[in-house]
């Protein structure tokens, strides 16, 4: 089973390292690259009837440009695509109490990664969702 995967964030390192290592994934997924939640956000809405085109992962950087991670959770959640399924994990740099605190609130997330993420960490959240998926 292939997983499509949403990064969302606008380090360009961060999103070459990730790449690489979601890639280099024992089940290599398809991948989306957004820079900023406000060009994420309007994929999900153009695509939001498409749901082979919306990702089953989402990782998330917090402070982005125009949408930051927060604002792009609360217009994702305006447009109910509960239906779709998608794990969302908040991916940041940010050790701040108050982002782990306010991410425990949002009950849509699956989990708040520090980043970098490794290709273990990568694997281990890919396999899950597939077998979560094919369950």
């Amino acid at each position: 089973m292939t997983v499509l995967i949403a990064l969302i964030d606008d380090d360009l390192s961060y999103q070459f390292i990730s790449k690489r290592n979601l890639m280099a994934a024992k089940h290599e997924p398809r991948l989306l690259q957004f820079y900023d939640g406000l060009e994420a956000i309007n994929y999900f809405e153009v695509h939001q009837e498409e749901f082979g085109e919306l990702p089953d992962i989402v990782f998330l950087d917090i402070n982005m440009p125009y949408l930051d991670g927060w604002q792009f959770l609360d217009r994702l959640a305006e447009l109910n695509l509960i239906k779709k399924g998608i794990i969302i994990y908040m991916v940041t740099s940010s050790l701040s109490p108050l982002d782990i605190e306010k991410a425990a609130g949002y009950k849509v997330l699956a989990g708040y990664e520090v980043k970098p993420i490794t290709k273990d960490k990568f694997n281990e959240i890919i396999e899950k969702t597939i077998n979560e998926l094919e369950n």
